[in-house]
């Protein structure tokens, strides 16, 4: 993977010594965005072969990322006089490194860990190879969460993915009976909160598992008293402030006014952690509210399709389905597939770049139709460039012999990098047709479509 790695500095930064370590961390950075796991294991792989983990570790500290005043963000400021800027590559979200750092380690099962992971893991593991590197992580891990567990913290550990910490699932099940039975019956929703049973319950984020358990430990469904949750940090007592965030984020999106939803669902957005995947998708599922003819819930599902794609998850594309076409919110869907990385997320975008939406709806002046209702096929077609597979490029190539849009398949396979200009190569007299069309466009339909033309124009963001 090639890529512009000069560097843009302050005056504290602490640099790399080598060339080799810019591209590096650009090439992590770029894995670590569109969760290029096994990709980015291969790359560490490599560096294991010809040095050592502490070396390693101390490189990862210099990847950049996007600075919180939240204490969530708090927590890797640390590390910000060391990170470098890759010109062209754009800063990690810290949640994004968070969970980057989890798949490396080989800890996708241990996502509840409240600590920081560079501090921890960046320590003098001996090893040889990458799955060396991932059994003693393992082993300190299992030390790391053993003690999380027994101060009561076991929020966002799923029990039914903990490879390879299996063990500590009966542990795990047991603190939690502990702490819900301890607060006696009818407890306060503030008190309910503060427990993993009641946090999931009252957020409706409860497994099939939890939801049996629970309804063995109380005989049914629980019973709290109160009628809203504080939304104040303050009451999460055994967690890191950095937790402390995220969870009084949950609470307000899935819980508080709409008008408080839509700032907790942002918070989750930039801080981009896939903890919050819960929240944002219970909130898409949650129904409409109405005062007069205003939807309360437009904003907030329009905000959580954003947070959605900052965060990037597989997981999301099934929930973002249901929204293709819809007239409020499909532009904002579209923006989001084209930063997941999924099959079925390319083959929506495809479909769009193909067909024309044919229907419109009508607004402002009497006659005349909207462009922006829509996902058009040049956005489309834009958006097709992120996917670095055969299958976009195939797409695009179909596409270059199209009348109307040929010029910006043609763009978009330049903006693909290697794979599409090997594809060019491949395909000279489609590419000629494509080049003739660009040669007739406009100064107008140019300034139409400029975030074709500028990459860092913010209105596709």
């Amino acid at each position: 993977m090639s890529m512009d790695v000069s560097v843009a500095r302050n005056s504290n930064d602490v640099l790399p010594t080598t060339q080799k370590d810019l591209e590096f961390i650009g090439n992590i950075v770029q894995c670590f965005h569109h969760r290029r796991y096994s990709q980015a294991s291969n790359l560490i792989s490599e560096r294991l072969e010809t040095g050592n983990w502490t070396e390693l570790a101390r490189l990862l500290r210099k990847l950049p990322f996007r600075p919180l005043k939240s204490h969530y963000g708090r927590q890797l400021w640390r590390y910000r006089k060391q990170s470098v800027a890759v010109k062209g590559v754009a800063p990690l979200s810290p949640g994004k490194l968070r969970n980057g750092l989890l798949a490396i380690l080989g800890l996708e099962g241990a996502i509840g860990m409240d600590i920081d992971l560079l501090k921890v893991f960046g320590m003098r593991f001996r090893v040889r190879n990458i799955t060396e590197l991932r059994r003693k992580a393992a082993r300190k891990a299992r030390r790391v969460l053993k003690e999380q567990i027994n101060k009561g913290n076991t929020f966002f550990i799923d029990t039914g993915n903990m490879r390879p910490l299996g063990a500590l699932v009966p542990m795990i099940k047991r603190i939690r009976a502990k702490e819900f039975l301890a607060m006696g019956d009818k407890p306060h929703m503030n008190t309910a909160v503060r427990t993993y049973y009641g946090f999931a319950h009252l957020t409706g984020s409860l497994t099939v598992e939890d939801r049996n358990e629970l309804s063995r430990l109380c005989g049914g469904s629980p019973d709290f008293t109160g009628e809203r949750i504080s939304s104040k940090n303050h009451q999460f007592k055994n967690c890191s402030q950095g937790l402390e965030d995220l969870l009084t984020a949950y609470i307000k999106a899935t819980m508080a006014r709409p008008q408080t939803q839509v700032k907790g669902i942002r918070e989750l957005g930039i801080v981009g952690d896939s903890r919050g995947l819960g929240a944002l998708h219970t909130v898409l599922m949650m129904e409409s509210r109405y005062r007069g003819s205003v939807d309360l819930m437009s904003p907030v599902r329009y905000e959580s399709i954003w947070a959605l794609g900052e965060i990037g998850h597989p997981s999301s594309v099934e929930h973002l389905k249901r929204f293709v076409g819809n007239f409020t919110f499909d532009q904002r869907v579209m923006n989001a597939l084209a930063c997941i990385e999924h099959p079925d997320a390319l083959e929506i975008l495809i479909h769009r770049a193909f067909n024309e939406p044919s229907v419109r709806v009508k607004r402002g002046t009497k006659g005349r139709t909207s462009e922006m209702d829509l996902c058009t096929r040049s956005k489309a077609i834009h958006h097709m460039s992120r996917f670095r597979s055969e299958r976009a490029v195939t797409s695009l190539v179909d596409l270059l012999e199209d009348s109307d849009v040929g010029d910006l398949a043609l763009r978009a396979l330049r903006n693909m990098g290697d794979l599409g200009t090997r594809a060019i190569g491949e395909n000279e007299v489609s590419v000629q047709q494509a080049e003739e069309l660009e040669s007739r466009r406009g100064v107008k339909w140019r300034k139409k479509h400029k975030w074709f033309f500028d990459p860092n124009s913010k209105e596709i963001q």
